[in-house]
């Protein structure tokens, strides 16, 4: 799938006009946008789901970079690798035009809606496309476990890169300032401590060591 075709089906999701009821008062944005392509994607060929998860863990993969991390980091307070992967969902969901405002200027994500529960709904779009593809009662209920692994092992999980791109930045609050002063003007108080977004040991050391960040 080109990236035309994806950003198209994302536009599609964003206008809102293929779920059949509105969604309860109190969905989030993600969870309903989430629901769209589900509603989309489900009438599609598997052929076409199997490409659609493709291109977005491609469009993803280009967004796991140490600055943006960073921003996700500051405007929530601090942001683990599950985080900072469900922010780059909310990110593709918010179109092709602000994806590619704050991936080439993190700082852009300044004044954007970016709230722990937004971002939670929005993870649910990394495993869209293995949920409508799962083999449960596709295949014999002793093959289903297999069949899962197998497809899992074919098509891979978003975000499942080790290592962000990019130069690490700094812990420092002046390096906030010069780096992304919008964001820090609007989230860090004057004087207060630079929270940042790196994986932390005591958070999970696995990860904390496969992604470089210092402990």
């Amino acid at each position: 799938m080109r990236d035309e075709e994806f950003w198209r089906l994302i536009r599609r999701a964003r206008l809102g006009d293929t779920l059949d009821e509105s969604p309860p008062d109190g969905t989030t944005e993600s969870e309903r946008l989430v629901r769209q392509l589900h509603a989309m994607l489900e009438r599609l060929p598997d052929s076409t789901l199997v490409s659609f998860h493709r291109t977005l863990r491609r469009i993803h993969r280009r967004a796991e970079r140490w600055a943006l991390w960073t921003a996700f980091g500051i405007a929530l307070s601090g942001a683990d690798y599950d985080g900072f992967r469900a922010g780059i969902c909310w990110l593709i969901l918010r179109g092709r035009e602000t994806y590619e405002r704050v991936v080439g200027e993190p700082d852009e994500l300044a004044g954007l809606p970016c709230t722990p529960g937004e971002l939670d709904d929005a993870e649910e779009l990394g495993s869209l496309v293995l949920d409508l593809l799962d083999p449960s009662g596709r295949v014999p209920r002793e093959n289903e476990v297999a069949a899962r692994e197998r497809l899992y092992e074919k098509l891979g999980f978003v975000g499942e890169h080790a290592r962000p791109r990019g130069d690490w930045v700094p812990e420092n609050l002046a390096v906030f300032l010069a780096r992304f002063p919008r964001l820090t003007r609007q989230y860090l108080p004057e004087g207060g401590e630079p929270w940042t977004t790196m994986v932390r040991s005591e958070w999970c050391p696995g990860m904390a060591d496969q992604a470089g960040a210092p402990s």
